[in-house]
C-alpha cells in the first residue's frame, strides 16, 4: 500500500506549497469513498519538507509523533472516564476503590500499555497506516469533548451540548477524512453513555414517559437500525465479487479473528505478529473449522458478561464493549481482507481497561497491593517485544523474518520474493513464487510476477505457466495483486522482460474480453496493451489501443500522453500538437489533471519545432 498510495502517486510529490497542488495531493487516493484527504495531504507535506523519498525517517517520525499525541489523548480520556467512575462509586456497588491519586497513575499506566503494545507497530512503522492513527487522533479528541461536555451537562451547564456537538461534527468529520473508521465515533460515545451516564438525564426520566411515546421511540429506533443494516449489506455485497469468500463466511471467520487479535494483544509473540494474516483458514460453516462456533459462543458470552456486570464492573464492561465497538466496521460485513493488526489500533484500548479492572478486583479481593505489579510487568514485556520487532523492521530483512514465521501466507511470500529479486536472487525468488502460487490457486498475479522474475533472469517462459495464467484470469476475479503484477510487466516490457511481449498481450486481451470488467478497468488494460504493442513495433494497433483506452475512460489521460510522445518520436509534430490540445481540454475537467507533465511535453515539442525551423531552408 505504501507503493501504490505514496511512492507511485505523482500528486504526492509537491514541488510548491500552493493550494491547487495540495488539493490535488489531498484527493489523489481512489481508495475509500471520501479519498482520505487529510492523511494524503500529510504525506504530501512530508514529501515537500523532507525533499522527497530519499529518507523514510521524516515519514516515520511523523507517524511516531502522531502515536505519541494519541497516547496523551488516551491518558486524558481515561482520566475523564475514571473520574466519572469515582462519581458513580458512591451510588452503585462498584468493587475496588480508585481514588483521585490512583486514577492519575492508572490512566498513565493504561496509556503506556496501549502505546507500547506490539500490535501497534504496523499502525506506526507502516507509513500508509497513518490513516489509521490520524483517524484515531480525531476520534479520541471527539470522545474527550463528549466526556467534558457530558460532565458539564451533569453540572447544569448548557455549553456542554456545544462541546458534544463539536466532538461529533468537527472531530468526526476530520476523522472520517483521515480514514472512514472514524464513523464509529458515535458508537464509542454510545458505549460511554450506556456505561457511565445511563442513570443520568435524559435516561432517568425514561420510565416516566407515556407508554405510547416509549412504543414509538422503540419502534422508530429498531426500524432505523434495520434500515441501516440493510443499506450496509447492500453497499458491501458488490465488493465480494473480487473475494474468494462470501459475506457469511467472512462474518463467521471474524469471530475467530477477534479472539486471535485478543491473543496477539494479551500474549504477543514475534512469530505470530505480521503484516499479513492471510494464512488463516476461512470458516465455511459453523463447524468447519470447529473453533468457529466456539468463538461465536465466546463472543456472545463476553457480550453477556459486559451487559450483566455493567454497573458492578464498569471498566471490565467498558473494555469488552469498546473492543467490540472498534471492530464493527472492519471486522464485520465489509469485504476487506480477513485480518490486519492495524485494525486494533483504537479497539485494543478496551483490552487494557479490562486488564486494569481484573487487577483492581484481585487487589481488592485478596487485599494485596502487589497485584498492581502485573501492569508494569506487562508494560516492560510489551515494550521489549515492540523494540525487538522494530529492530526487525529496520531494514528489508523483515521480509525474511515474516516469511519464516508465516510460511503459508501468500502476501508474506510475495514480500519475500520481492526481497530476493532486489538482491538479484531470481532463481530463489521463483521457488518462493511457485510456493505462493500453490498456496493461492486463484491468483494470477503470483504467476505473472514469477514470469517477470524468470524473464529478467533470461529464462525461457514456461508455456504451462502461461496457460495457467490465462485460466486464472478467465475463471477468477481480478484482484489488486493481479493489477500490480501487470503493472510490473508494463514497466519492463521494453527492456529486461521484453521476452514477455506476446504473452503479456494475450493476458491483457483475455482481461479485456471478460464481461465482468468495468469500463475504467478495461481502459487501464487497453493502456497497458498499447504499450506492449508499441514495444513490439506495432504502431497502428498501439495507437488504436491508446484511443480505446481514452474513449472508455475520459478521466484517464495517461494514454494521451503516450500518444503525444509517440507522435513526437515518429516526427509527426502536427499530430502531437493535436493530442496536446486534447490534453489541455481534458486537464480542465478531469479529477486529477497533469499540468506539470503537459508543460514538460509542450516544451519538448517546442524545442523540436525550433530545431526543425532552424534546419529548414530559407
Amino acid at each position: 500500500d505504501d507503493i501504490t498510495n505514496i511512492l507511485e502517486n505523482s500528486y504526492i510529490r509537491l514541488e510548491s506549497l500552493d493550494l491547487h497542488s495540495l488539493l490535488q495531493a489531498s484527493f489523489s487516493l481512489s481508495a475509500g469513498p471520501l479519498h482520505r484527504p487529510i492523511a494524503m495531504a500529510s504525506f504530501a507535506l512530508n514529501y515537500y519538507f523532507a525533499d522527497g523519498f530519499a529518507s523514510t525517517a521524516p515519514f516515520k517520525l511523523t507517524n511516531i509523533a502522531i502515536h505519541a499525541i494519541n497516547g496523551l489523548l488516551v491518558f486524558w480520556l481515561v482520566r475523564l472516564i475514571l473520574a466519572r467512575r469515582t462519581q458513580l462509586a458512591g451510588k452503585q456497588k462498584i468493587l475496588g476503590d480508585i481514588n483521585q491519586k490512583t486514577s492519575l497513575l492508572l490512566a498513565a499506566i493504561i496509556a503506556l500499555l496501549w502505546l507500547v503494545n506490539p500490535i501497534q507497530l504496523t499502525s506506526v512503522l507502516y507509513i500508509v497506516q497513518r490513516m489509521t492513527s490520524l483517524s484515531a487522533l480525531f476520534t479520541l479528541l471527539g470522545l474527550i469533548l463528549y466526556m467534558k461536555g457530558r460532565m458539564q451537562i451533569l453540572a447544569g451547564h448548557t455549553q456542554g451540548r456545544w462541546m458534544i456537538l463539536l466532538g461529533i461534527v468537527g472531530c468526526g468529520a476530520l476523522g472520517i477524512f483521515s480514514k472512514e473508521n472514524a464513523i464509529l465515533l458515535p458508537v464509542f460515545m454510545a458505549v460511554l453513555e450506556f456505561l457511565l451516564f445511563s442513570t443520568a438525564q435524559p435516561w432517568k426520566s425514561w420510565k416516566n414517559q407515556p407508554l405510547r411515546a416509549k412504543y414509538l421511540i422503540s419502534v422508530g429506533t429498531i426500524t432505523g437500525f434495520m434500515l441501516f443494516v440493510g443499506y450496509a449489506v447492500h453497499y458491501a455485497l458488490p465488493a465480494y465479487a473480487i473475494r474468494h469468500f462470501s459475506m457469511l463466511e467472512r462474518l463467521m471467520t471474524e469471530g475467530r479473528i477477534l479472539f486471535y487479535y485478543l491473543s496477539l494483544i494479551f500474549v504477543p509473540r514475534l512469530d505470530q505478529l505480521g503484516i499479513y494474516h492471510d494464512d488463516i483458514p476461512i470458516s465455511h460453516s459453523l463447524v468447519n473449522p470447529p473453533t468457529t462456533i466456539l468463538s461465536l459462543i465466546g463472543l456472545v458470552a463476553l457480550l453477556a458478561v459486559a451487559i450483566y456486570y455493567r454497573k458492578k464492573y464498569i471498566l471490565l464492561s467498558l473494555g469488552i464493549l469498546w473492543f467490540f465497538a472498534g471492530h464493527l466496521l472492519e471486522s464485520t460485513i465489509i469485504a476487506l481482507e480477513i485480518a490486519h493488526e492495524h485494525r486494533n489500533y483504537l479497539p485494543s484500548l478496551g483490552v487494557f481497561f479490562a486488564i486494569t479492572e481484573v487487577v483492581n478486583l484481585a487487589s481488592a479481593k485478596f487485599k494485596q497491593r502487589k497485584w498492581w505489579l502485573v501492569l508494569p510487568i506487562l508494560g516492560i514485556s510489551f515494550a521489549s517485544i515492540t523494540y525487538a520487532r522494530a529492530i526487525q523492521w529496520s531494514g528489508d530483512h523483515h521480509n525474511l523474518y515474516e516469511a519464516r514465521h508465516h510460511p503459508d501466507s501468500v502476501g508474506t511470500q510475495l514480500g519475500f520474493a520481492s526481497f530476493l529479486i532486489n538482491r538479484g536472487k531470481y532463481e530463489e525468488s521463483i521457488q518462493v513464487l511457485r510456493h505462493a502460487a500453490e498456496l493461492d490457486p486463484f491468483e494470477a498475479g503470483i504467476l505473472i510476477n514469477l514470469e517477470v522474475a524468470a524473464a529478467t533472469n533470461g529464462m525461457e517462459i514456461d508455456n504451462l505457466d502461461h496457460q495457467e495464467i490465462i485460466k486464472r484470469l478467465v475463471n477468477y476475479p481480478t484482484s489488486a495483486t493481479t493489477v500490480m503484477a501487470l503493472q510490473n510487466v508494463v514497466n519492463c516490457i521494453f527492456d529486461k522482460c521484453a521476452v514477455l511481449q506476446p504473452y503479456y498481450a494475450e493476458w491483457l486481451r483475455t482481461l479485456i474480453e471478460k464481461q465482468s470488467i468495468g469500463r475504467s478497468e478495461k481502459s487501464n488494460y487497453y493502456f497497458m496493451l498499447g504499450r506492449t504493442l508499441l514495444s513490439q513495433g506495432k504502431i497502428n494497433p498501439a495507437i488504436d489501443a491508446y484511443r480505446h483506452s481514452y474513449e472508455l475512460d475520459a478521466n484517464f489521460i495517461h494514454p494521451l500522453f503516450d500518444l503525444a510522445n509517440l507522435y513526437i518520436q515518429l516526427d509527426m509534430p502536427d499530430s502531437a500538437q493535436l493530442i496536446l490540445a486534447e490534453i489541455r481540454r481534458a486537464n480542465d475537467r478531469v479529477t486529477h489533471p497533469r499540468p506539470h507533465e503537459l508543460a514538460s511535453m509542450e516544451k519538448k515539442l517546442a524545442d523540436i519545432n525550433q530545431i526543425r525551423k532552424k534546419g529548414s531552408p530559407p
